[in-house]
């Protein structure tokens, strides 16, 4: 038996795990690391509109799915999409897809784009499916902390 600091035991507070329906659809914004005037809203990966998409063109393919598995190119092609349709779903600050290029708006073409970077396409994906990020509690203790500016992500004493 472990030492927990004599603390008693609190149990398995589930609660804590339930995501915001609205976050998961609605997304959460994520600072670029390099710029935090740089923002991306972000949409849980296991938003309905995602997976339904994802499951509804995979269905299609259904009578040529040996070959649709193979295609890894279709594959990826399937996810840039549906990525950029239902996971990526605004940026604000400067965001340049191309070296040298001017920075661009956010449309579902520059989106497509942009997740076409494997490293940024990795990067959205990471945050997206950080189901902590769109839990209930994490985002009002979020909230709380900025109001009370403390840093974001740091344990929050408990108050009194």
């Amino acid at each position: 038996m472990s030492d927990n600091g004599n603390k008693k035991p609190i149990g398995a507070n589930l609660f804590e795990l339930k995501t915001d329906a609205t976050l998961v659809e609605k997304g959460v914004w994520f600072e670029w690391p390099d710029d935090p005037e740089t923002k991306f809203l972000i949409a849980s990966i296991r938003n309905e509109h995602y997976t339904a998409r994802i499951q509804r063109e995979t269905r299609k393919r259904i009578t040529r799915l040996n070959r649709f598995l193979d295609d890894v190119k279709a594959q990826r092609t399937l996810r840039i999409e549906s990525l950029a349709r239902f996971v990526l779903l605004d940026w604000q600050g400067s965001v340049m897809i191309e070296s040298g290029g001017a920075s661009v708006p956010y449309t579902y073409e520059n989106a497509v784009k942009a997740l076409e970077i494997d490293a940024f396409r990795d990067w959205v994906e990471a945050r997206a499916v950080d189901e902590e990020q769109f839990t209930q509690k994490e985002r009002a203790d979020d909230e709380s902390a900025i109001k009370r500016s403390v840093p974001v992500g740091s344990q929050i004493p408990p108050v009194a």
